[in-house]
């Protein structure tokens, strides 16, 4: 799965969706001029290298069993990728895109994400029902929390000071306060949440409940469900763009992308796709969604402007 960062915020990507849907997801690494992918094969035990122009793989990297989840920092100076097979987190260092360090986690880490200062990584472990914080200074776990059951979506809060973690068997979405360790609320939300994004404002969260063919908007001071949105079939991943405007759904089973206007949290157009869309991504621009498409290995662009497809590009083409 993908999704491009902020700047100077982290990039980020929903690592749990590539497991679920038996693809790579993709996380954002290198200057305007020469961004690059870093793209998990669960069943190949890498991390592509990609450049994104041409979308042409340019090296492979040798990490533990299963990857899932990958993220970069927001200098882009490391990526984490998760080991789902392993257990562990791989350290990848961007400029020589080598693994140099591996850390040990909890059971069945899916997905991940880094805080905004790039000092902290937290890890969601499915099978031990646990979030791990990382510290990227030392690259060792200072802290084990117990969660939901079945966490597998992590999005941190634009200030760095909460986490949400998505609990897909659990049906909730913890919120961790990174300063105490404790989750502070547990939310119901709809059936099977798998990822889930943070405003850039930080007052809402969005959850894809992929049981339920649904969005839950959570109200962040609330700590509460304050809308639930009818998308497409099996939702599993989501973006924001840079300004708050749209949130961008892409339906795995509905063969489809479900735009939510975020003033009205309703459904404002649905772009149909043939491919099995998963993975999705807003550019930092804010002009352009990518999808990939599990089936066929490609990556539909879709304009912001029109929310029309743009083009569709197979993998190692141009």
């Amino acid at each position: 799965m993908m999704k491009f960062g902020r700047e100077p915020k982290p990039c980020r990507s929903l690592g749990h969706l590539a497991v679920l849907a038996g693809i790579g997801c993709l996380a954002l690494a290198g200057c305007a001029t020469t961004e690059t992918f870093y793209n998990t094969n669960r069943d190949l035990d890498t991390v592509s290298v990609i450049n994104r122009a041409t979308l042409r793989v340019t090296d492979t990297i040798a990490v533990g069993r299963r990857p899932v989840g990958i993220v970069t920092n927001g200098r882009k100076t490391y990526a984490y990728a998760t080991n789902s097979g392993s257990n562990t987190v791989s350290i990848i260092s961007t400029a020589s895109d080598r693994v140099i360090a591996t850390v040990d986690v909890g059971a069945r880490p899916f997905g991940l994400d880094i805080n905004p200062a790039g000092t902290l990584v937290f890890v969601a472990n499915a099978g031990s029902n646990t979030l791990s914080t990382i510290d990227t200074a030392t690259n060792s776990v200072t802290a084990t929390v117990i969660v939901g059951e079945g966490p597998t979506g992590v999005a941190v809060n634009p200030a760095g000071t909460l986490v949400y973690v998505a609990n897909q068997i659990g049906n909730t979405v913890s919120v961790v306060s990174v300063a105490t360790g404790n989750v502070t609320a547990s939310i119901p939300v709809g059936t099977r949440p798998m990822a889930l994004i943070v405003s850039g404002s930080g007052s809402l969260v969005y959850v894809v409940n992929s049981g339920s063919d649904t969005v839950s908007a959570i109200d962040t001071a609330l700590n509460a469900v304050v809308d639930t949105v009818d998308v497409g079939k099996g939702p599993i991943g989501l973006a924001i763009d840079p300004s708050d405007r749209f949130v961008y759904v892409a339906n795995q089973h509905g063969n489809s992308v479900s735009v939510i206007r975020v003033a009205t949290n309703a459904v404002t157009a649905t772009v149909a796709l043939a491919e099995g869309p998963t993975g999705i991504l807003v550019n930092p621009a804010g002009t352009l969604v990518y999808v990939v498409n599990m089936f066929t290995n490609a990556v539909s662009l879709i304009s912001t402007s029109t929310h029309r497809i743009q083009a569709t590009i197979r993998e190692g083409t141009s």
